[in-house]
């Protein structure tokens, strides 16, 4: 009983340390030389759980890995959107502690594909713009 117990322990904390944050595709924007990289954790998302939506702010012509840029964009929000539905805008701004990144906290209801839409100008334009992402939403209760 002892080693089950611990080894149900050890999963445990397996499990928690290898959940990261999923990476989808990067947008670009080449006029303002900025790419975003959309991230959501912990892995996978799913229902009735808190994800957080991550968007981290880079030069279009930095390394893998680079630092995020900071005040590079300005009047930032989310809006999700699943079939019909669409929920937001949000506003996130960027965090003092880790210019140039960005993130949304929410609790999604139910599974399935959603929309993911940052909208944002250029700090110093009024010009807008808008990037684009897929994300895919576990059921809580299928895991």
């Amino acid at each position: 009983m002892n080693f089950l117990f611990r080894a149900v322990i050890l999963s445990a904390c397996s499990t928690l340390l290898a959940t990261s944050l999923h990476a989808h595709s990067p947008a670009e924007d080449a006029d303002i030389g900025i790419k975003i990289l959309y991230e959501t954790g912990p892995l996978p998302a799913m229902t009735q759980q808190k994800s957080t939506l991550t968007f981290l702010i880079r030069d279009l012509n930095a390394e893998e890995g680079a630092e995020p840029v900071a005040g590079v964009i300005e009047n930032t929000f989310v809006t999700i959107k699943k079939g019909e539905k669409l929920w937001g805008p949000f506003e996130v701004k960027e965090s003092s502690r880790n210019p140039g990144k960005l993130t949304l906290d929410k609790v999604f209801a139910e599974p399935g594909e959603y929309e993911v839409y940052l909208s944002f100008n250029k700090t110093g334009d009024d010009t807008p713009r808008e990037f684009h992402w897929d994300s895919e939403i576990a059921d809580w209760n299928d895991l």
